[in-house]
Order: C-alpha cells, then sequence, then structure tokens
C-alpha cells in the first residue's frame, strides 16, 4: 500500500538537529577507512554506525565520502542497519553539502568491487555537489592525476562543515 503525503515533505535541513551530528560518540572511538587511520580533523559528521569526512582527492569542490564505521569491502556484506544508516546519513549529508556549497544539484555514487572502479577496500559513498557544465570537466569520482589535497586543507573543509551545521541548529531552533 502506498504512503499518503500531504504536500511535499520537508527539507532537512528544516528539521534535522545537526548539532547531533557533530561528534557526539566517544571522543577516544577511531575510525578507519579501510588500512588507513581517520584523523578525526576530518570528520565533520557521525550518526550511530557511519561517519562522512572530507575527501582527500576531491572531483569538485565539496566532494566528501561517507563509510560504515566497521570496514566491510562490499555493499552486499554490510548489516541491514548499517545499510540504513549510511543511506539516512547520505540524505542528510547530501543536503548539508548542497546547502553549503549553493549548488544546483548533487551526485552519490557507490563502487561496489574493483570492476567498478573502486579503489578502497570499504564500502563508501562519495556525494559530490554538481554544477552546470562541471560534467564536462571532471568525468569521474576516482581519478588517479587528481592531486591529493594536504590533511590540513581537508581539516579546514570539515571544520566548515560543521560550523555551517552548527548555524543550522542555531536556525532550527530559532524557528522553534
Amino acid at each position: 500500500m502506498p504512503i499518503k503525503m500531504s504536500g511535499i515533505p520537508p527539507s532537512p535541513l528544516e528539521y534535522v538537529d545537526w548539532q547531533r551530528h557533530l561528534g557526539a560518540d566517544d571522543p577516544t572511538e577511531t575510525y578507519r577507512f579501510s588500512k588507513w587511520p581517520i584523523e578525526r580533523g576530518i570528520v565533520f559528521f557521525w550518526s550511530s554506525l557511519s561517519i562522512a569526512f572530507t575527501n582527500l582527492k576531491p572531483v569538485v569542490p565539496g566532494h566528501v565520502l561517507i563509510i560504515p564505521k566497521r570496514v566491510v569491502p562490499n555493499f552486499r556484506d554490510l548489516a541491514e542497519e548499517e545499510v540504513k544508516d549510511l543511506f539516512a546519513s547520505a540524505r542528510l549529508v547530501a543536503s548539508l553539502v548542497v546547502s553549503k556549497h549553493k549548488a544546483d544539484s548533487f551526485s552519490i555514487t557507490l563502487q561496489d568491487g574493483r570492476d567498478s572502479g573502486q579503489t578502497v577496500s570499504h564500502v563508501h559513498l562519495h556525494v559530490l555537489p554538481r554544477f552546470q557544465g562541471d560534467l564536462e570537466r571532471r568525468p569521474g569520482v576516482d581519478r588517479e592525476e587528481q592531486k591529493p589535497r594536504t590533511r590540513e586543507d581537508m581539516a579546514v573543509e570539515a571544520a566548515a562543515l560543521r560550523e555551517w551545521m552548527l548555524q543550522l541548529s542555531q536556525k532550527r531552533e530559532s524557528c522553534i
């Protein structure tokens, strides 16, 4: 039976308590992206089972990654709750990134397995804010010729996204 909805559902920007996703988990918890440790300074979003962090080799400004906290190589090996949390997180992170970068739209990409182009053996979603004409300049999400950013640059972007989340929370609270 289809779900009946009256009107257009609100945007997550209007109802999400963004402060809840700003690192409320255990500050001693460590994360890995496959075999690589993730520095907390580049993480900007936490949920119960997923995190989002800035990308070492962004294809467009605002290109971020979302991973399950548990290192799992393939999507089909995720637990049901991890799948739900990963995609619920993707919806929130995409809303955040699109609003922060004033994008026209966004792409979410999952490459599962070597033949799909997956280069890191850990399930991850690429979230890319999209702008008119950017596909002609940037054809893929994993390009070897893309020069890596410094951790400092990644941390600055993560801090800006966390600050944006705080601002959104304050706007939300002033409307309640």
